[in-house]
């Protein structure tokens, strides 16, 4: 929502004729939307990921406004993928967002987000927010669809609005003296804390900064929400009793609070209570101690009050409410059958868009539409870290029949592939979409290196053992060969270099499909290569229990973390590790499965960067590369070890192992002290379980890297 209102101000601020505007900031937003919507981050309350339809709603808007502001700019492959993906949003909203077999109604309605893209599916998640119960996804509501109304998406009367609106009535209602507010979301733990809702608080009235357990009260700003509304449904009263609510539980001189307190009057503390539960004292129907005023809230006050004096909407985007009036353009038939089978229109997407992998730079499309339909196929570079990536657009026309076929070129990593149709105007003029991802393996260039697995890898010393956390299904939450490394290769591709890093088993973890690793790549250029620079032996973080061995002090180091900031960095001669070293940019990451073989998923992560930075490597150069486990609670991000395996810790040894009559001499070493590394490629001489021994290291555990001969 924050890529896309901007496009859409733009449009009613009269700014669509602004070239430099529109090439260097709205059209790249508005790829943005195509090519990370509809799910992506976080929705509204920045608390869950999944489909909300209030973002959604946001998004839609955006690209028909910049489908608009694309026509004035003469771009007109831009204004037709812009609308196909506006019309295909919103059908999605309705197909991800709109239960039909909920507890709270007999009816369909909207629920909060759509977690899973199936809002029929009983999918059960934690709020995030104060409230540690865990939720069905179809029993928790908020009013995020009024967006879709406001904005012109769904006409006020729509019986899908109305009893949604009837649903959340009876859910978030909140009655005081100055009226009934309304929630955010039922089962809301974000405020001031009154005991009788969790009893999660030792008082009532405690601040709730000082823990993340507290009590959910009515914010304002939806009762402004909630007046436009009323004002478009024809009801003037009942907008002018949601403007009442506003002014009369404002704080000051009209200052609108994010919330206000909705139980029994609580007197402050007396002076020198505990401050971290004493009460600033609040009046049921007033601001409690939340921000006053919130300038989301105020905004929305002032623009209700204009709305009611012009009887009118001020603000409703005409261009989106004229395309969806009447239900909005019609669906074409779209189907995708190369290089994965896909298809528009109104099937469900889930949070994964579906994806391919291929080892090429360029990849045939195939599919079928409606005959003389124009397609236009988009393609996105979307791995981490790439530097200004740009949409190209390929531009072709069904043949009689329907079919059509392109071929489009890929950046090497990940890319976001949308297929729009939009059926010629004497047809209707309809579209669809189908959107799906490409991970790309090709890297163009030379090959400067390739070192294959160290045998015996994967567990340290001979002896590490994962974590034991199991999934709801039994399965191991770290699957076997995660933390073991099958190979690296670099390539020199003339203006970046590329390191391909190959992992024998890549599973999803916590959700991301490099959501278990941590990489630390240190690169040693010799003396006389441009750049070298000073050397650190340093490991990237000191409590890491190694160093790198002298003759493979790094001048520059990658460290990339699934869940984390991927760093690169060269040394300051007054750091350790990244601490207060000297950043180079964001190396580009890319992460890809590569197919089964043997009951394991191999996968491959690419990091590429550019040789302006990191120069070019060649004959002297060395690689040391190092794998451990990533947790964001660790020692700076890496999963710590305790002696035998923990839930989420990983052991020294496994039970068996150390309670053998004569353990390994690792095993009675202290967890805090062993080398936080699963796995190394060293030299083909040297042993990598001998390398990270600490009890045959005295001197302690040095990395030695690979040389470029």
């Amino acid at each position: 929502d924050e890529t896309a209102d901007p496009i859409l101000a733009a449009w009613q601020a009269g700014m669509a004729g602004n070239a430099a505007l529109y090439v260097d900031h709205l059209r790249p937003a508005a790829d943005f939307l195509v090519a990370n919507g509809p799910a992506d981050g976080v929705e509204r309350w920045e608390e869950q990921t999944g489909f909300s339809p209030s973002t959604m709603a946001d998004e839609v808007a955006g690209l028909v406004a910049a489908a608009a502001i694309a026509k004035v700019q003469g771009d007109t492959a831009s204004q037709r993928l812009f609308q196909a993906t506006a019309d295909n949003f919103r059908r999605l909203i309705l197909a991800t967002t709109v239960t039909d077999n909920g507890p709270l109604s007999s009816q369909p309605y909207f629920i909060r987000a759509g977690k899973t893209g199936n809002p029929d599916q009983a999918y059960s998640y934690t709020l995030g927010n104060g409230d540690p119960t865990s939720y069905d996804q179809r029993a928790v509501v908020d009013q995020g669809f009024l967006e879709l109304v406001r904005l012109g998406e769904l006409p006020a009367s729509s019986a899908l609005v109305t009893n949604s609106l009837a649903v959340t009535g009876k859910a978030l209602s909140a009655p005081t003296p100055s009226g009934t507010g309304t929630l955010r979301y039922n089962g809301d733990g974000y405020g001031d804390c009154e005991v009788s809702v969790f009893n999660d608080c030792s008082v009532n009235g405690e601040p709730w900064a000082t823990s993340d357990q507290g009590t959910g009260h009515p914010w304002p700003v939806l009762s402004g929400e909630n007046g436009e509304y009323q004002l478009l449904a024809g009801d003037s009263s009942a907008a002018t009793a949601d403007l009442d609510f506003m002014l009369t539980s404002a704080s000051g001189v009209g200052l609108v609070p994010e919330q206000v307190w909705n139980y029994p009057d609580v007197p402050a503390s007396p002076y020198g209570a505990d401050p971290a539960t004493a009460s600033i004292g609040f009046a049921d129907g007033q601001a409690d101690g939340s921000a006053a005023p919130l300038t989301w809230a105020q905004a929305q006050m002032l623009r209700l009050i204009a709305d009611q004096a012009a009887g009118r909407l001020l603000e409703q985007p005409s261009i989106v409410a004229s395309r969806y009036a009447g239900g909005g353009p019609s669906t074409v038939p779209l189907s995708v059958t190369a290089p994965l089978t896909a298809a528009g229109g109104d099937v469900p997407m889930n949070l994964t868009r579906p994806s391919a992998t291929v080892d090429a730079a360029s990849v045939p499309v195939t599919g079928t539409t409606a005959p003389g339909a124009t397609v236009d196929l988009a393609v996105t570079s979307t791995a981490p870290g790439a530097s200004a990536p740009s949409t190209s657009i390929t531009t072709v026309t069904a043949d009689p029949t329907g079919a059509f076929s392109a071929t489009l070129s890929l950046q090497p990593g990940a890319n976001s592939v949308e297929v729009a149709a939009t059926a010629p105007a004497s047809a209707g003029g309809g579209t669809s979409e189908a959107i799906f991802a490409v991970t790309d393996l090709h890297v163009p260039g030379t090959v400067v290196l390739s070192a294959g697995a160290a045998p015996g890898g994967g567990n340290g010393p001979g002896t590490y053992a994962y974590p034991t956390a199991t999934n709801s299904d039994g399965s191991p939450v770290f699957a076997p060969g995660s933390f073991r490394l099958s190979g690296l290769t670099v390539i020199n591709s003339g203006s970046t270099v590329s390191f391909q890093i190959g992992i024998a088993n890549l599973q999803p973890t916590f959700g991301s499909l490099l959501g278990a690793q941590l990489i630390d790549l240190y690169i040693h250029a010799p003396s006389g290569s441009v750049p070298a620079g000073e050397v650190q032996s340093t490991a990237a973080a000191g409590a890491f229990n190694y160093s790198i061995a002298p003759a493979s002090a790094w001048n520059q180091l990658i460290e990339v973390d699934g869940f984390g900031t991927d760093d690169w960095v060269t040394p300051a001669s007054s750091s350790s590790g990244l601490s207060g070293s000297s950043s180079v940019g964001a190396p580009s990451v890319s992460v890809a499965q590569l197919s089964p073989s043997g009951g394991a998923t191999p996968g491959l992560v690419t990091i590429t960067v550019p040789t302006s930075a990191l120069g070019t490597p060649g004959s002297g150069w060395t690689f040391t590369l190092a794998l451990t486990g990533q947790d964001g609670f660790g020692i700076d991000d890496a999963r710590t070890f305790t002696a035998t395996p923990g839930g989420f810790t990983f052991g020294v040894c496994s039970a068996a192992v150390g309670g053998e009559a004569s353990p390994p001499a690792v095993c009675g070493y202290n967890p805090s002290n062993v080398p936080f590394v699963l796995d190394a490629i060293p030299p083909a001489s040297v042993n990598v379980q001998t390398e990270l021994d600490p009890t045959q290291n005295p001197s302690g555990v040095k990395l030695q890297g690979v040389t470029v001969p």
